[in-house]
């Protein structure tokens, strides 16, 4: 890693939507959506936590036991989105609606169509809109299995990547 990739500043998230969120897997600017395959249960591992031009993940529930909500956001914080565990991953859906309870379009909750196809390791898909409309207007923050095509092209590479940040709420 050149010493440039281990300095760069990293926007705040952090203070989004109520504040406490922890960062807990990251995907740098690019064409790809995160390795991770885990259907976002945060138990995949891999890459070095806080270097900001590689993907990285920890283990979810070791930074925040018993975590009910994440946020997700791409790496310029400019779009975010949170929403319940279960509203992400509380089952299986495909098209679905999902309820989020803010996001950088809206303040307040809303409902949108979301993916979270069983045997398919890209998914869950998470945007701020429904999903097909999400893929062309650059508003997915959240995919797997490494997927590209224009999910990742409309936003990542312009928005500094993506996070997703968890955190629990009484």
């Amino acid at each position: 890693m050149t010493p440039s990739c281990l300095s760069q500043p990293q926007p705040d998230c952090t203070q989004l939507y109520g504040g406490g969120w922890i960062r807990v897997r990251h995907v740098p600017a690019g064409n790809t959506w995160h390795p991770a395959t885990d259907s976002l249960a945060g138990k995949d591992v891999y890459g070095t936590e806080s270097i900001e031009c590689a993907p990285w993940s920890v283990d979810f529930e070791s930074k925040v036991a018993g975590y009910n909500e994440f946020l997700f956001a791409t790496g310029d914080c400019t779009k975010w989105l949170a929403a319940t565990t279960d509203a992400v991953i509380g089952s299986n859906y495909s098209d679905a609606m999902r309820e989020i309870l803010a996001s950088s379009d809206i303040a307040s909750p809303y409902i949108v169509r979301w993916y979270n196809r069983a045997g398919n390791p890209e998914d869950p898909w998470v945007s701020i809109i429904n999903h097909r409309r999400a893929i062309g207007d650059g508003k997915i923050l959240y995919g797997e299995n490494n997927f590209g095509g224009d999910t990742a092209a409309n936003i990542l590479p312009s928005s500094g990547g993506a996070d997703v940040y968890v955190r629990f709420r009484r």
